[in-house]
């Protein structure tokens, strides 16, 4: 769908998504909608954050009927996605440049993409660092503590990483188990590439003590005496001393 709008448009009625954003221009404070207005759309889409605010508060004062709420829909960008393209669409309307609804939604496509891409290099910088810690604090001898989140297949408890949560959350989960064991030794495990990287670093453990003695790796139930390997980078968090 192509919509193609201007902000000086000689058209006698005005759309009523551009009534929209004209209403955004009037009621944005005078100096933020200059800065706004004078400040090009970076590849990662910053400039948003200086009226996120202000556009999510009109979009959710829309009433469900409302024709602009509908359009808004008809782009099935619910939540987030839809303050990004209104403020991508009202940067343009505030230039007086025109707005065609395929080249926002190309535009925020991009700014969405560069966002994953540098969430995920901020993420992998963040995992290398933890392995890099994990590897200093312990060494072969020591003992160590590791608490795992546990899934339910087929009946039984499986030993699972989980690596995109946070601390402050992952500790609160209801089902985890926690293994007490002995750092026997660390190895690199290898890529399908054949390559091995320092982010790949794997704990070969020794288990002493298991909080549920019904939970198993991958197909094997884990007792005192078990031996399992710990990827670093996938359980993604501080092992613990004791």
């Amino acid at each position: 769908m192509i919509l193609t709008l201007t902000a000086c448009s000689t058209q006698e009625k005005e759309t009523h998504f551009e009534s929209f954003l004209s209403d955004l221009s009037e009621n944005l404070a005078s100096e933020k909608m200059d800065l706004f207005v004078n400040s090009k759309m970076d590849p990662e889409g910053e400039i948003i954050n200086l009226v996120y605010d202000e556009i999510e508060m009109s979009i959710n004062e829309l009433h469900q009927d409302d024709s602009t709420s509908q359009f808004l829909d008809s782009l099935f960008l619910p939540g987030d996605p839809q303050v990004t393209f209104v403020t991508l669409a009202l940067h343009q309307y505030a230039n007086n440049k025109p707005i065609v609804v395929s080249n926002l939604l190309d535009q925020y496509s991009l700014i969405e993409k560069n966002r994953r891409d540098r969430e995920q290099g901020m993420f992998v910088s963040s995992l290398d660092m933890i392995v890099q810690k994990n590897d200093s604090l312990f060494n072969a001898g020591d003992t160590l503590s590791a608490v795992f989140i546990l899934d339910f297949d087929f009946g039984q408890k499986h030993i699972a990483y989980n690596n995109l949560v946070s601390d402050s959350v992952y500790y609160q989960y209801e089902d985890l188990v926690e293994i007490l064991c002995v750092l026997e030794s660390k190895f690199f495990e290898k890529r399908v590439t054949g390559k091995i990287d320092s982010s790949d670093l794997n704990f070969s453990c020794r288990v002493i003590n298991i909080s549920d003695n019904n939970a198993y790796w991958i197909t094997d139930k884990v007792e005192p005496g078990s031996r399992i390997n710990i990827s670093l980078r996938a359980y993604g968090r501080l092992l613990r001393s004791r």
